[in-house]
C-alpha cells in the first residue's frame, strides 16, 4: 500500500462517520409547534418530545389535555409516532439539525382508504396560531350552532385560556369536538384539535350583530360552514330520546364474534347482568375512547353489585383479524375486563342493519340500558366526554342514576311467561306433562318447565336439567354449557339465536301454535298467512310451509317474495325456507345476501345456497367467499354447504373462527 492510498483510506473512514451522524440527526426535545397542512390551511396542535428510558417519548398537546403517544421510534433519520389505538401514524424526516419535522400523518378510514396530510412541526415554544391575539371575551360563553349538514342543532362552550387564547368544545347530537383550542384575532376567531384520530379546524368570524359565521374542515374529507349565535339556553335533544328499540327484538337474538372468534349470544349467563349495559362502540372513535375510559370505572364500582357491561364493536377494515388486532390494542390502552365482541363495519347504515335491534344507528358510541329481566330501559345515543366539563359530569352522573335506580328494582318474573314455558298438555300414555317440547322437524327434542327434560327417542327416559327464565331469555342447562333461547310468547315457541330453523314447541301443537289459534291451519291456510299484516304471522307460516313442503319434495317458490319485507326475522325464515326445500327459482335471489350488512341473513343465505348448490354448481364460487366472512357463524355455515359439495371443499387453512 502507498502512502497515498493509506491517507486516502483514513480519510474515507474520517468522513464517513461525521456524514452518517449527519445524515441521521435527532430531533430535539422539547416543545414543538406542529401542524397538518389541510385543505382549509395549517391545522396546528402542541407536540413534545422528552427522553424516557425506552428511548424517545411523544405527547399531542391540544389546550388542557395531553395524549400521550403509545409507542415512538427513530431510525435512519426518520421520527415515527406510532398512534396504534387509532390505527395512524405520523412519520417525518427530521431536518435542520433536528429543529424541523417534515412528514405525513395517515390514518385508516376504511377497508381500503386510508387519509394522509402532510405534517409539519418546527422546534420551539411558540403560539397555536400565529399573529396578535385580542380579548376573548366577545366568544367566551355559550352558543347555539347550526352546522349546514346536520339537521340538529349543537352547542358551542368557549372560556378564555391562559395567555389570551380561547378553549371550549362544541356538543353535537352524536358527541363532541374533544379539547378545542386557538385565540381570537381581532374578529376573527381560529380553533383547532388533533389527538391523532380527528383532525379538526374551525374558523369564524364575528358578524356586526355579534353571531358566529364560519367554516369546519376535517383531516381531508370534510368541509362545511357554521353559523352560531350566544345563548345561554342552548341545549341538544334530548340523548335519551333519539333511538328506539324494536319491539321484535331480544337480547338471545343478537349473536356476535368475540374476539376469538367464538359466536356469543349478548343473553348468554356469562355476559348477562343483573343490570346489563351495552356499548356500541369503535376503535376509531375519540368519543367511544371517552366513554370506555369512563365504562371501566363504572365496571371497577358496580361489578360486584352486578352491573355487567359488553363491548360491540364496529370497525373499520372489515378483515377479522386485524379489527381485532386493533380491538386488543384498545382493550390494552384502557384495562378493559369486560367482554368485546365484533360486530361488522363502521358505517351506520351497515352497523344498523348488523345490529338489527335499533331503528336506528345514530352515533358511536350508542349506550344500551338493560333491567333485571333484560328488557331495554333506556338508549343513550352519543357521548359528551370530559372536554366538556360540567356537560360531562351531568351525563355521569346520569348514568349513575340509572345504574342505581335498576340495581335497586326487585325481580319481577312474567307469570304469562311462565304459564307459556309450563303449558301443561295432556299426553295419552302419560296424563298431563310438563311443558314436553319437541323440535318442529318431528324429532324429539328437549322438555321444558322449571328442570328441563332431554328425551332420547321416547318420553320414558328424560334427564333433568335446570332452566331459568330471564325475561324472554331461557337459559337451558347452567354454566358455561347453558343454552340459550328465547321465548317467543305470541308464536309459543323457544327459538335457537343461532339458527331460525332450530325451534321448539310444546307438544301436542309442534307444528305451529300461531297458525292453530290464527285459523291458518293446513297447507292452504299457510300460503294464505304468507300475505298478513302481522310479521311473526308470515314467519311461521313459511316455516310450517317449508316443513311441509320438504317432507313432499316440493319447492316454495312463495317464500320469494318474503325477501322484500323489513323485519328481518322474516327475511331469514324466508331463506332458510327456500333452502329446506331446494326451491329451484331461488338461486338469483340468494345474491344480494351475500354481501348483507346483517350476518344473520349472510347466514341463512348461505345455509339456503349450500341446498341449492347440486341444481345450480355457480352457487359454489359464493360460498367459498362466505367461508371467509368475518363472522364465524357464516363462515361456518358456507363451510359445512361446501364438505357437502364433491370437490368443493375450502383448501384455506383454518382463520378465525373456523
Amino acid at each position: 500500500m502507498t502512502l497515498f492510498t493509506a491517507l486516502r483510506a483514513l480519510l474515507l473512514v474520517a468522513v464517513a462517520v461525521p456524514l452518517t451522524a449527519q445524515e441521521a440527526p435527532a430531533p430535539a426535545l422539547g416543545t414543538w409547534r406542529a401542524w397538518l397542512e389541510g385543505p382549509g390551511g395549517e391545522l396546528p396542535f402542541g407536540l413534545e418530545l422528552e427522553r424516557t428510558d425506552a428511548g424517545l417519548g411523544a405527547t399531542l398537546v391540544n389546550g388542557s389535555e395531553r395524549i400521550a403517544i403509545p409507542a415512538v421510534r427513530l431510525a435512519a433519520g426518520r421520527l415515527v409516532l406510532d398512534i396504534d389505538h387509532y390505527d395512524a401514524t405520523l412519520e417525518a424526516a427530521v431536518e435542520e439539525g433536528g429543529a424541523t419535522l417534515r412528514g405525513t400523518w395517515r390514518k385508516r378510514r376504511g377497508p381500503t382508504r386510508t387519509a394522509e396530510l402532510p405534517f409539519v412541526a418546527r422546534h420551539g415554544a411558540a403560539p397555536r396560531f400565529p399573529g396578535e391575539r385580542s380579548d376573548p371575551t366577545p366568544v367566551v360563553g355559550r352558543w347555539a350552532i347550526d352546522f349546514g349538514s346536520d339537521e340538529l342543532p349543537s352547542v358551542g362552550i368557549f372560556e378564555a385560556g391562559p395567555d389570551r387564547t380561547v378553549r371550549g368544545t362544541i356538543l353535537t347530537a352524536t358527541g363532541d369536538y374533544r379539547y378545542l383550542a386557538g385565540a381570537l384575532f381581532g374578529n376573527e376567531l381560529a380553533l383547532s384539535c388533533f389527538d391523532g384520530a380527528h383532525a379538526f379546524l374551525f374558523r369564524a368570524r364575528i358578524t356586526d350583530a355579534g353571531s358566529l359565521v364560519g367554516d369546519f374542515w376535517s383531516a381531508d374529507t370534510w368541509h362545511e360552514t357554521w353559523t352560531a349565535a350566544r345563548d345561554p339556553d342552548a341545549a341538544l335533544p334530548d340523548p335519551f330520546a333519539q333511538t328506539s328499540w324494536s319491539a321484535r327484538a331480544s337480547l338471545a337474538d343478537l349473536v356476535f364474534p368475540d374476539l376469538a372468534g367464538r359466536p356469543r349470544s349478548l343473553a348468554e349467563p356469562e355476559l348477562l347482568g343483573e343490570v346489563t349495559l351495552v356499548q356500541l362502540f369503535g376503535s376509531w372513535c375519540p368519543n367511544c375512547h371517552d366513554e370506555t375510559a369512563y365504562l371501566v370505572e363504572l365496571d371497577e364500582r358496580y361489578r360486584a353489585r352486578g352491573l355487567r357491561i359488553i363491548g360491540v364493536a364496529f370497525e373499520v377494515t372489515g378483515d377479522f383479524e386485524r379489527d381485532v388486532r386493533q380491538l386488543e390494542t384498545f382493550r390494552a390502552r384502557y384495562g378493559v375486563e369486560y367482554p368485546l365482541l365484533l360486530a361488522g363495519l363502521s358505517d351506520k347504515a351497515a352497523a344498523t342493519r348488523a345490529f338489527g335491534a335499533l331503528d336506528r344507528v345514530r352515533s358511536f358510541p350508542t349506550t344500551l340500558f338493560f333491567d333485571r329481566e333484560a328488557k331495554l330501559r333506556r338508549v343513550h345515543s352519543g357521548f359528551v366526554g370530559p372536554a366538556a366539563g360540567a356537560a360531562h359530569e351531568e351525563l355521569a352522573a346520569e348514568f349513575e342514576r340509572e345504574i342505581e335506580t335498576l340495581l335497586a328494582e326487585p325481580v319481577r318474573e312474567d307469570p304469562t311467561l311462565w304459564q307459556t314455558l309450563l303449558f301443561r298438555p295432556h299426553v295419552p300414555q302419560f296424563g298431563d306433562v310438563a311443558s314436553p317440547w319437541t323440535f318442529q322437524d318431528g324429532v324429539q327434542g328437549r322438555a321444558a318447565g322449571r328442570m328441563l327434560r332431554e328425551p332420547g327417542t321416547a318420553l320414558v327416559t328424560m334427564q333433568l336439567e335446570p332452566v331459568q327464565l330471564i325475561g324472554d331469555i331461557v337459559w337451558v342447562g347452567s354454566g358455561d354449557d347453558a343454552r340459550v333461547y328465547r321465548l317467543d310468547l305470541v308464536a309459543r315457541v323457544l327459538c335457537a339465536p343461532t339458527d331460525i330453523g332450530a325451534r321448539l314447541a310444546p307438544l301436542p301443537l309442534a307444528r305451529s301454535p300461531l297458525l292453530e289459534r290464527a285459523g291458518f291451519e293446513g297447507e292452504a291456510g299457510q300460503v294464505r298467512a304468507l300475505a298478513a299484516p302481522d310479521a311473526t304471522i308470515r314467519r311461521e307460516a313459511v316455516l310450517a310451509l317449508a316443513r311441509r313442503r320438504a317432507r313432499s319434495g316440493k319447492g316454495l317458490p312463495e317464500a320469494l317474495k318474503l325477501l322484500a319485507a323489513e323485519e328481518v326475522d322474516v327475511v331469514a325464515a324466508a331463506l332458510f325456507a327456500l333452502g329446506h326445500c331446494a326451491e329451484p327459482t331461488a338461486a338469483q335471489a340468494l345474491a344480494p345476501f351475500f354481501a348483507h350488512a346483517n350476518p344473520t341473513l349472510r347466514r341463512e343465505a348461505a345455509r339456503a345456497a349450500g341446498r341449492l348448490v347440486p341444481a345450480h354448481p355457480e352457487l359454489t364460487a359464493a360460498l367459498r367467499s362466505l367461508a371467509h366472512d368475518p363472522h364465524p357463524l357464516v363462515a361456518r355455515a358456507a363451510r359445512v354447504a361446501l364438505d357437502d359439495v364433491p370437490g368443493a371443499a375450502d383448501p384455506a387453512p383454518p382463520g378465525p373462527g373456523r
